[in-house]
């Protein structure tokens, strides 16, 4: 079941399988509605904003995790990357992606796709309700490499907020 949510976080967030599989209790403010990594792949800290649907698919994560270690971690005894250990925290890379593999025929899902590519679907449908790529970019965390991004350092928070208030209202609306 955590995976399914897991699912739901990557396209609500547009964050990176990576980020979504190592993101901590610890990091994530269900009242003020963000989770803030401290360092990303860019290696700046990022504050990704929760909307309604993240919001609600976390409060159900909470009741597999107990609000604790790992937001989709484990809490009991399993085998994992080939190591069986008790309440290991954070879920392997393949975790992610080999449960879908296995049952994209018993699903009937015709066009095969991996975790990455719901990045990509958010990204898309955040170009298409704004009609401009920077907001995408800025969901995704993505940096600009021209000079402007050396002296802007602005972090473009209430950008990003509504960037994915309107994500999550469009998935909800197209449900």
């Amino acid at each position: 079941m955590l995976v399914v949510l897991l699912y739901d976080i990557l396209l609500y967030t547009v964050a990176r399988s990576n980020e979504v599989r190592t993101m901590k209790w610890s990091h994530v403010d269900l009242n003020s509605r963000i989770w803030t990594m401290p360092t990303s792949k860019n290696g700046r800290m990022h504050r990704v904003y929760l909307g309604d649907l993240a919001i609600k698919i976390l409060n159900k994560a909470r009741n597999y995790t107990d609000g604790k270690g790992y937001v989709f971690g484990s809490t009991g005894k399993i085998s994992t990357c080939g190591i069986e250990k008790e309440n290991l925290d954070m879920m392997c890379g393949w975790a992610l992606s080999q449960p879908i593999r296995r049952h994209f025929d018993s699903f009937n899902i015709k066009e095969r796709f991996y975790p990455h590519d719901l990045r990509r679907t958010g990204a898309t449908m955040i170009a298409g309700l704004f009609g401009r790529r920077d907001f995408a970019a800025m969901a995704l965390n993505h940096t600009n490499k021209d000079a402007t991004d050396i002296y802007d350092q602005y972090v473009y928070d209430k950008e990003k907020n509504l960037t994915l208030d309107a994500l999550n209202r469009a998935i909800e609306l197209n449900y």
